[in-house]
């Protein structure tokens, strides 16, 4: 085994910050401290409380380096200085700055405290199970939050994901998990539940009535026909379709009315904001769309300021159109960024996002090689996440929200996992199971 890896491995610091990490990314992702608050009235911040552990203890453990050895967290680092060059040419530089704050506080450092702190395979393990746990309990939150709008749209009772677009979204994120369940070897009970809620999680998702989330989750079955593992790109390939047909089905007329916009057909008179409402959405994201592409090439460089849009665009709009302003975010996040940011910082967050998919790719590719199917179906789950979330993104405004930097950090851990504990020299030298592929193995090299 590598010396160096193994003591960083043994490291008790890096095994605490592991533990603080692991808390801190079930916090983050199952939302269960905002219930609490939501049910109590009480907000313990416990999950900056964690999360602050879990920083302090990746400082120590040496666990930034560690991740920045991957091509993703450098592109990660690269967005983030633009994101602070950004803040001295902000229109309005207190509410960039305080933007930037909440992001260093609690979404960037999932980067690293997953990048940099899970280092074998059984702890990468430990997380996709908490990722799984995470969309569970997103699913049951909407039993005890959830309630239906006039317009007949399912909508949370508030917290980070209380509108139904942001709950459609982070649930999308995580059923992917709850299908790696189904797709690892696991006791029956555990599949027969990952099943039962990969399915009912779809019916939920599309209870909210929320567009990208259906074209979301129509690129999600493409992907399961071009890149799902073996047996199962057909398996679900062809079933995840019929599924989704039959959900669909199950769901209301206003419902069905809205997602008919999509094609463009406005459909039944509906009550509240039915058909007719969701083409006037569309129009104004459309117009929103325009807008931010046209302060993108205005403010090539920094942009006009992290959460600065809004306020921007409402309050510009009548001398740039004579019109009244929306008011509203971009509804895109890669614009958001843009137009926020600016064009270099939209580069390199579009650059994590590809080089994100090619760690993937390639260990699908060499796992399959050296037959390993488990690390195949982890890094197809976590494509699967992070191309439904990437669509999404592309009708909500949630370009600095956590969940891609989290991918990213998951993405290096399995991979440096992968290398060091089965496919490297030192792997070999020191009884891990060889290639039963016959293949030799692969040299261990940072990407």
């Amino acid at each position: 085994m590598n010396p160096e890896w193994e003591s960083a491995v043994h490291n008790p610091m890096r095994k605490m910050g592991f533990h603080f990490g692991l808390v801190f990314v079930f916090l983050r992702f199952s939302l269960v401290h905002e219930s609490f608050a939501l049910l109590t009235g009480l907000n313990l911040n416990i999950a900056l409380l964690a999360g602050g552990f879990a920083i302090a203890l990746l400082l120590a453990a040496n666990g930034i380096p560690r991740a920045l050895q991957g091509r993703p967290a450098r592109f990660w680092l690269a967005f983030l200085v633009f994101f602070a060059l950004s803040v001295p040419f902000s229109s309005w530089r207190s509410e960039s700055l305080t933007m930037l704050i909440s992001y260093l506080r609690g979404d960037f450092p999932l980067l690293f405290i997953l990048g940099g702190m899970a280092l074998t395979w059984k702890e990468c393990r430990t997380v996709l199970a908490c990722l799984a746990a995470s969309g569970i309990i997103v699913i049951l939150s909407e039993n005890m939050f959830g309630h239906i709008e006039q317009s007949g749209r399912m909508t949370m009772g508030g917290g980070t994901i209380g509108n139904s677009n942001d709950y459609a979204a982070h649930l999308l994120l995580l059923l992917p998990f709850i299908l790696w369940v189904v797709l690892t070897p696991s006791a029956w009970i555990l599949k027969a539940i990952g099943i039962v809620f990969s399915v009912y999680g779809v019916y939920v998702d599309l209870k909210t009535g929320s567009r990208g989330a259906l074209v979301a989750l129509i690129a999600g079955c493409v992907l399961i026909l071009l890149k799902g593992p073996g047996k199962v790109r057909w398996i679900l390939g062809l079933g995840a379709p019929i599924v989704l047909t039959l959900l669909l089905g199950a769901l209301s007329q206003s419902m069905m009315d809205r997602y008919s916009s999509i094609l463009g057909s406005k459909g039944k008179t509906t009550v509240g904001e039915g058909a007719g409402g969701a083409t006037s959405s569309s129009e104004a994201r459309e117009y929103l769309l325009t807008t931010s592409l046209e302060i993108s090439l205005h403010y090539p460089i920094f942009g006009i300021g992290a959460g600065d849009f809004s306020s921007y665009e409402g309050g510009t709009s009548f001398a740039r159109r004579g019109i009244r302003g929306q008011w509203q975010e971009t509804h895109n996040s890669y614009t958001q960024i843009s137009s926020e940011l600016g064009i270099p910082a939209a580069i390199c967050y579009i650059g994590a996002i590809w080089t994100t998919f090619t760690v993937l790719w390639r260990i699908m590719k060499t796992a399959r090689r050296n037959q390993l199917p488990a690390f195949v179906s982890a890094a197809f789950c976590i494509a699967l996440a992070l191309a439904t979330i990437c669509t999404a993104m592309f009708f909500l405004s949630l370009g600095y929200r956590f969940y891609l930097p989290a991918l990213s950090g998951l993405t290096i851990a399995i991979e440096r996992a992968m290398n060091m504990e089965f496919l490297s020299p030192f792997a070999a030298s020191s009884g891990a199971p060889e290639s039963s592929a016959g293949q030799p193995f692969i040299r261990y090299t940072p990407s």
